[in-house]
């Protein structure tokens, strides 16, 4: 049960950190946008 919980801790840190990635790129993608115009 532990490694299990465990285990799915890992996947939503995993998935969490992804999203901060995306969250990122979209940002200095708006960036490079607002500096392009």
């Amino acid at each position: 049960m532990i490694v299990d919980r465990e285990h799915d801790s890992h996947r939503a840190i995993k998935s969490v950190g992804r999203c901060e990635v995306f969250q990122s790129f979209v940002y200095l993608g708006s960036l490079i946008d607002n500096s392009g115009t």
